[in-house]
């Protein structure tokens, strides 16, 4: 299974955004190219440790059965809900956007196993490095899927 630790599947997505233009049409979903971007910075702001999100309810009572669909599997479902701290409405421009989310890669993968350790996600629950170096692939490819990426 890919995961963003995996030199390979770092350069695969830095290879994929760098393919993402402004005129990048969606597949899916309601989000522009520039917004899809920011949602994924958001998630890795998260996964860096720059974000904490409290557990809800709804975590605790699903999150163990979906994160195997999650990070496990490898394939979303198209229009999947999204967590309302992750939607992404107000317009953002695209090359801000796009150089933020290298960045956030960048530093996730520079940091390894060692920096990102374990911590609880605010669905999942707790989760290993690996098992978030592999939800953070299958995030970005999901979305770069959504945009031909």
């Amino acid at each position: 299974m890919n995961n963003l630790f995996q030199q390979g599947a770092y350069q695969e997505m830095i290879g994929r955004l760098n393919a993402l233009t402004p005129q990048s049409q969606r597949n899916w979903g309601k989000m522009d190219v520039a917004q899809m971007l920011a949602h994924c910075s958001a998630a890795f702001e998260v996964a860096n440790g720059d974000r904490q999100l409290k557990r809800g309810l709804m975590g605790y009572l699903f999150g163990g059965m979906m994160k195997k669909k999650y990070v496990y599997g490898t394939v979303y479902s198209k229009n999947d809900p999204t967590d309302p701290t992750f939607k992404i409405t107000d317009m953002r421009k695209f090359e801000v956007e796009k150089n933020r989310l290298k960045g956030h890669i960048d530093k996730f993968y520079q940091s390894g196993e060692q920096g990102i350790g374990d911590k609880t996600h605010s669905f999942f629950g707790k989760m290993n490095a690996t098992e978030w170096a592999q939800l953070m692939y299958n995030h970005l490819n999901h979305h770069f899927s959504q945009f031909n990426g």
